[in-house]
């Protein structure tokens, strides 16, 4: 691993634990492994700062970076996928048009705002629903698999529940493929157990892929 910048080294005081996990974590998606990776935190802890330094170690070790935040009283549908992902993936799949042509459109009918169809039943909201999150999570391994990625969803405490919906399936689609060089390292406040995200993270443990850590104190 290339030494960090001084002063990067000086922030990373006291956070030694986490850069020892994502340089583990990173040896593994190079193995194809994926990962999902859930840090907790109190406001002001660093979280944001932390991240900042991962994107560092992560862009000297060759990995692809994307990232996504959600943000409060804003409810976007998809909005930290909006600013991370959804642009590379239309242009990989635009790059291999005649495979992923299905998957195109349903992104780029997303990311224009626009529904892919005017359902006229709850069923037919809920198919066109898993066609975009089937090629969302196909588009998405498939860049990884193209060049090892790490995306970042800050805030996730945020989120909204498209958003969330979408992290889920994203998440338990790299569970079932069980190979792709991904890591979804994603941040949130402490939550209450009735909160959305705390129900996924009860589901994301049955998972081997997922890992977590809370933050002790502020760097």
């Amino acid at each position: 691993m290339k030494k960090l910048p001084e002063s990067s080294r000086q922030v990373l005081i006291g956070r030694a634990d986490q850069l020892n996990q994502l340089n583990q974590y990173i040896q593994e998606i190079y193995k194809s492994e994926p990962r999902i990776w859930l840090i907790q935190g109190e406001a002001g802890i660093g979280k944001t700062h932390l991240l900042k330094e991962i994107q560092s170690v992560a862009v000297t070790h060759g990995l692809q970076v994307y990232k996504g935040r959600c943000i409060e009283d804003l409810a976007l549908p998809y909005l930290p996928f909006m600013e991370s992902l959804f642009p590379h993936l239309e242009q990989s799949c635009d790059d291999a048009e005649a495979l992923y042509e299905d998957d195109l459109a349903m992104i780029r009918h997303l990311r224009r705002g626009r529904p892919v169809s005017t359902p006229a039943t709850p069923e037919q909201v809920q198919q066109d629903k898993l066609r975009l999150f089937l090629s969302v999570s196909r588009a998405t391994i498939s860049l990884a698999q193209q060049s090892p990625a790490l995306l970042m969803l800050d805030d996730l405490h945020w989120a909204d529940q498209p958003s969330l919906d979408l992290f889920a399936y994203l998440a338990f689609a790299l569970a079932d493929q069980g190979s792709a060089p991904l890591l979804i390292l994603g941040t949130h406040r402490p939550i209450e157990p009735e909160h959305p995200l705390a129900r996924l993270i009860n589901r994301f443990e049955r998972e081997s892929i997922y890992r977590s850590v809370i933050l002790p104190g502020r760097v």
